[in-house]
């Protein structure tokens, strides 16, 4: 039995060698893939961040290299407060002065422009008298085209 017990314990010793060698193996295989996250992941905040300082700055090289128009210009003189008092009078303003104007309507020959006429009973009757004329006409002349059609085939 003391023969076999240390060939056991020289198994056991084997395998439990291999297996810390596996392990330390596996930790160092971790170790590296934490490392490579850890260099894409701030490779792509100093990315971002370099893309947000460069649309900032060109927005603010937009902002300084484009003329001012006359409303920014007189805003920049004005003090804060003021620019919203003027900013508040002047919709007020405009939605009183939008509720005096009256509703302008255009006129041509007696004839409202924009609002469709109704036609006359005679200019109904006419319209319709020309439609039956122009169908008539129509039927007929495809109705002796086909017989043209039939008696030069036929011959």
């Amino acid at each position: 039995m003391g023969a076999a017990t240390d060939q056991i314990e020289r198994e056991i010793g084997a395998t439990r060698e291999a297996i810390e060698s596996r392990i330390i193996e596996l930790r160092q295989r971790g170790q590296k893939q934490v490392n490579r996250a850890r260099q894409a992941l701030l490779i792509a905040a100093i990315a971002s961040a370099a893309i947000g300082v460069a649309a900032i700055g060109a927005l603010i090289v937009y902002r300084y290299t484009r003329p001012l128009s006359k409303r920014e210009r007189v805003t920049r003189l004005l003090p804060p407060g003021l620019v919203k008092d003027v900013a508040h009078a002047r919709q007020t303003l405009a939605e009183t002065v939008g509720r005096k104007v009256p509703p302008m309507r255009l006129y041509v020959n007696d004839h409202q422009v924009g609002q469709k006429q109704e036609p006359s009973r005679t200019e109904r009757m006419v319209v319709r008298g020309v439609q039956a004329a122009a169908t008539a006409a129509a039927g007929e002349f495809f109705s002796r085209a086909l017989r043209a059609a039939r008696s030069s085939r036929d011959q």
